[in-house]
């Protein structure tokens, strides 16, 4: 933590625990969603910051901006990932547009309720393959967690999915207030 560039070691912390979604399946059917406990507090500064929650069932808007970061595949990067920090700006998809969308694809017939689109529709901006798990970032919150997109990242008739956090907020409470899972 608190490193843009993944060759720089920042601040290490280990995971004593996984809180992993109970109704988790596989990545294309909901509910991908895991909470990590690590071993000791994160020191909050100038280059580690928290960032908010959404509530629960929030809704973002259509066609809102939001941004994605990850160190995943990029356009130019030859299906290598990065070693910097990337961060782009993606719009919020509206939900029928993105179902229909991939309704009309062999890797997802049946789009999960509790998921927000956002990029990768009509625009070569987006998530991509070493990304998953990154934050999708609206309003200054942690609104959706990076899931899955068109496999080769270039198709533009497929909007990227995200793990709605707001849809969550219930199961994220109570593993806080438990201290655990």
């Amino acid at each position: 933590m608190g490193t843009h560039n993944l060759r720089n070691t920042g601040t290490v912390r280990n995971i004593v625990r996984r809180c992993k979604h109970p109704h988790y399946q596989e990545v294309r059917t909901g509910s991908d969603i895991m909470l990590l406990k690590l071993n000791e507090s994160v020191p909050v500064g100038r280059r580690i910051q928290r960032i908010g929650l959404p509530l629960a069932n929030m809704n973002v808007k259509d066609n809102q901006m939001c941004h994605v970061a990850g160190w995943g595949w990029t356009e130019d990067s030859n299906h290598v990932s990065v070693d910097d920090l990337r961060v782009v700006h993606v719009s919020v998809v509206n939900q029928n547009v993105c179902r229909w969308q991939w309704s009309n694809s062999k890797w997802i017939p049946h789009l999960p309720a509790n998921v927000i689109c956002a990029g990768g529709y009509r625009t070569l901006n987006g998530a991509c393959h070493g990304d998953s798990g990154g934050p999708l970032v609206c309003n200054g919150m942690a609104a959706g967690v990076v899931n899955f997109g068109d496999p080769d990242c270039r198709d533009q008739r497929f909007p990227n999915i995200y793990t709605d956090v707001s849809k969550f907020r219930p199961w994220i409470d109570t593993i806080l207030r438990q201290n655990g899972c």
